[in-house]
């Protein structure tokens, strides 16, 4: 599968500060039809469309006019700008300027990202440098997915806050005290030790917990962390590929969609996963956002302990991979003003 990216640009200028140079979800196949998609990630405006060579993600700007392209129509595999109808495919280039027959169209177009369909959702990758960046490892264990049934909800945090809380075991009797906490509550009150193993491996971690020695299946779990943003929960013996994963997807620095991707087709343990889901989220939400300030402070700024391991992990992979971090792009688009083409 080829990837392609174009930048019609002349001055320096970032993007996804902060979240730069990764694969995320950011929409269920379901979710994307005939019509454009408008998606906000990491402080920048997208929109998502199904071009002619599959799904792709421009720059929500018009390079004209500055309109909302995600406004458009997709019309023989562009998108169709709705202010005066010029065209771009999936690479940000232009293919067609009404009433301009001899517009010089290679010198017009916008900002493109990678865009990769795999596993019932459709993936973003936060540079548009990028020609061909390798997918990442979940999508390739996902592969064999046609479908997937996505549901999300939205924070009001930094999405670090949101992610360390999904890698978090020690506040399941306290957060989730009446749902999946319930059964280490005594264990939490009479003084037991949390044990935490914490894995690297080649798509992030693997995370296993253990209550005074015994096995973490028994008790509390365990979790594939897949970098930078993705988790699946395991509970007992469910070692198998993943059936529910929570995505962690930045909006900007103060809003996070915590996407749900399940597994296609009804059973009733389906069922039951997105019930409970839902519900752990809603417990999970009103402390989460409550934290001060919003995005993990750097190393020093607060204080852990032994059963903040995996926190502490993630916080490490944070600052030595994104915390700064930026796209760079070569400019804003040219403007018409700038040059006539």
């Amino acid at each position: 599968m080829e990837y392609l990216s174009r930048v019609r640009t002349e001055n320096e200028g970032t993007m996804f500060s902060g979240f730069a140079r990764v694969w995320t979800p950011i929409l269920g196949s379901g979710q994307l039809g005939q019509a454009p998609v408008p998606v906000m990630l990491a402080g920048e405006k997208l929109v998502v469309f199904r071009g002619a060579q599959g799904p792709a993600a421009l720059l929500d700007r018009c390079p004209h006019r500055g309109v909302a392209l995600s406004l458009g129509r997709v019309r023989a595999g562009c998108l169709e700008c709705p202010f005066h109808g010029w065209r771009f495919d999936g690479t940000g280039q232009v293919t067609h300027v009404p009433w301009n027959p001899d517009a010089k169209l290679e010198k017009l177009g916008t900002v493109a990202v990678p865009v990769l369909e795999m596993g019932g959702v459709i993936w973003v990758y936060t540079d548009p440098g990028a020609l061909r960046p390798e997918p990442p490892p979940l999508a390739r264990i996902l592969a064999g997915r046609r479908k997937s049934i996505v549901y999300e909800s939205l924070f009001a945090t930094h999405w670090t806050r949101a992610m360390e809380n999904m890698l978090d075991a020690p506040h399941l009797p306290f957060i989730h005290r009446w749902t999946i906490g319930a059964g280490v509550r005594k264990a939490a009150d009479r003084g037991a030790r949390m044990e935490t193993t914490y894995t690297p491996t080649e798509y992030g971690s693997r995370v296993h917990w253990s209550i005074d020695g015994a096995t973490s299946g028994s008790q509390m779990g365990s979790l594939d962390f897949f970098a930078p943003n993705v988790m699946h929960l395991h509970f007992g013996k469910d070692e198998g590929p993943p059936g529910q994963l929570m995505a962690v997807v930045p909006v900007d620095g103060q809003r996070t969609r915590m996407i749900s991707i399940l597994a296609p087709g009804f059973s009733v343990f389906r069922l039951l996963s997105g019930l409970i889901g839902k519900r752990l989220l809603w417990e999970d939400q009103h402390v989460v956002e409550s934290s001060d300030p919003p995005e993990i402070p750097e190393p020093g700024h607060d204080l852990s302990v032994r059963s903040d391991r995996a926190t502490l992990a993630f916080r490490k992979y944070y600052d030595d991979t994104l915390r700064g971090s930026a796209a760079v792009v070569t400019g804003a688009p040219r403007r018409s003003l700038d040059v006539v083409a």
